[in-house]
């Protein structure tokens, strides 16, 4: 997958492409994730949207020329929803201290 498909492959030679690239760039992907985001089981699930959106890219015929450069961009944007979904959300008021509870 280093290089732009020139013509279609068959669905075992896909798989094939498709399971060396996750093989080869997993790892590294992974490390640049982290360095984003603490949680563990948050990073591994933007690793896999971002393997997912790479098999689906590879399904449709879309040219990925340079597998971890374009995996790396689909991290980043995954990360940066994450954060905008973050800021976004309603931030809970804490009632004053000295007020009753109203129960």
């Amino acid at each position: 997958m280093q290089a732009a498909l020139s013509e279609p492959l068959s669905l075992p030679q896909q798989d094939r492409d498709i399971a060396a690239t996750v093989h080869r760039e997993r790892g590294r992907l992974l490390a640049y994730i982290r360095r984003w985001i603490a949680d563990a089981a948050e990073a591994e699930d933007i690793l896999q949207e971002s393997l997912y959106e790479l098999v689906l890219a590879y399904r449709m015929m879309q040219p990925v020329e340079q597998a971890g450069a374009w995996l790396a961009r689909v991290a980043r944007n995954r990360i940066i929803d994450r954060f905008r979904r973050r800021s976004s959300r309603p931030r809970a008021v804490a009632a004053p201290a000295d007020e009753e509870d109203p129960r």
